[in-house]
């Protein structure tokens, strides 16, 4: 035999162990593993982008209470070495100390920004109750402040009318935008004489007799109904009625009392104040107040012959 032959015969078993059944096994175990682990690490950083996308959401850091409840969820599926393993301790502690300053940070800027952006856009602005949630009153709504949640509610009549996140910007555009949706097309005696066909129907259907007092849940279906468009008489479906809430009643109300037009064609429309386990019960009744907030709770509504 050659001595390459030898040499030939020699290499040959080292090369069968390195691509033998053993080796073969030993490959695919730390494939396996690696990617076991890469998976794993997938998931981690899966985790961490959900939970820093779900706070990059507009008005997400404001909603003080939901963030709370969003991070601490966070960061107990990373878990301590998770946010360490990723880079995101730094950001860990930034949202920590948000919580706990960033509120107080808030509401004291907000306060100071809101005051110079209703200055700006010509608005009268009054503090109502400091006491959580702030009450506001930007004529003519009543505007509060939950810094909890990050969210202002508009109200008028002490009815909600819409809501937004607790930003100087956000309030006046929103505040904008329903004061212009109340202040739709309105003629005095108009409404009057729907308010008083309403007011007829109603009676009609409780068997009373004109000059009787009229409860205002009986009777705001009914005015409801003869404010509808045209296209919802000829076809009266979903899609063709127009929603009339309690705040945009209870604003036109005051338009009607603005205008003097609580008296017309020698009839004059009067609300009955609401007293005793009436006031308290909040849906029977409604604030009927101008745009300051001064008014009171009434109950019904009638009309008599004017003097």
């Amino acid at each position: 035999m050659t001595k390459a032959k030898e040499q030939e015969g020699d290499e040959r078993p080292e090369q069968d162990a390195q691509t033998g059944p053993e080796h073969q096994t030993e490959l695919e175990g730390q494939l396996a593993h690696d990617v076991e682990r890469l998976t794993a690490e997938q998931d981690r950083i899966r985790t961490a982008m959900k939970g820093l996308q779900k706070l990059q959401r507009p008005g997400a850091l404001l909603d003080f209470a939901k963030c709370e409840r969003e991070v601490a969820g966070w960061k107990s599926s990373l878990g301590e070495q998770g946010l360490k393993d990723l880079g995101l301790q730094g950001t860990s502690d930034l949202l920590d100390e948000h919580l706990v300053a960033g509120k107080k940070r808030h509401r004291s800027s907000t306060g100071r920004k809101l005051k110079e952006a209703c200055a700006t856009a010509g608005l009268k602005l009054k503090v109502i109750s400091r006491e959580d949630p702030v009450e506001l009153r930007i004529p003519p709504l009543a505007v509060r402040l939950n810094f909890d949640h990050g969210q202002a509610e508009f109200l008028f009549a002490k009815e909600p009318l819409g809501s937004c996140p607790v930003t100087p910007e956000d309030i006046i555009q929103n505040h904008t935008r329903i004061v212009r949706s109340l202040d739709s097309a309105f003629e005095p005696a108009e409404f009057f004489e729907r308010c008083y066909e309403a007011y007829r129907m109603g009676l009609v259907v409780q068997g009373g007799k004109r000059g009787d007092r009229l409860e205002l849940n009986d009777f705001l279906g009914h005015l409801a109904a003869r404010l509808q468009p045209k296209k919802f008489l000829v076809n009266p479906v979903s899609g063709n009625y127009r929603g009339y809430s309690r705040g945009q009643f209870a604003y036109d109300v005051h338009r009607l009392r603005q205008a003097r037009g609580l008296q017309q064609n020698g009839r004059r429309l009067n609300f009955g104040v609401a007293t005793g386990t009436a006031a308290s019960k909040k849906t029977r009744v409604i604030y009927m107040e101008d745009e300051y907030g001064q008014g009171e709770y009434k109950l019904n509504i009638f009309f008599t012959e004017a003097q």
